[in-house]
């Protein structure tokens, strides 16, 4: 099984890809990145270090998963973003790291986010 992958996306060689895949055009994600199959990951979307994507999730282009979030009051949590499965991320939005007060950021199955 094949992966869709645009020559311009930026991925990890070290990123855990299981099943097919689909990258668009400049899109790219960091170290220590978990990509479950059928996910498809749009255009000029970022995907933080150390997130977790899970089964059939549709980031759509210019989304941000998983990097330090905008608390500057609170210390950075290092544990991952996490989004299970069935899950649409629309364009523009922007889901950061919790914080060591709050702790992980989770997103459920079957969820419909937007910016």
């Amino acid at each position: 099984m094949s992966n869709d992958i645009h020559p311009t996306a930026i991925i990890d060689e070290n990123a855990l890809l299981s099943g097919k895949h689909f990258y668009r055009a400049l899109c790219g994600h960091r170290r220590n990145v978990t990509i479950g199959p059928g996910t498809i990951i749009g255009a000029s979307a970022h995907i933080g270090a150390g997130t977790r994507i899970g089964t059939r999730v549709t980031v759509f282009p210019h989304a941000v998963l998983g990097l330090a979030p905008q608390d500057l009051n609170t210390p950075v949590r290092k544990p991952p973003w996490k989004s299970v499965t069935h899950t649409t991320i629309r364009e523009f939005a922007t889901m950061n790291r919790g914080t060591v007060a709050h702790g992980k950021t989770v997103v459920g199955s079957h969820c419909f986010l937007m910016a």
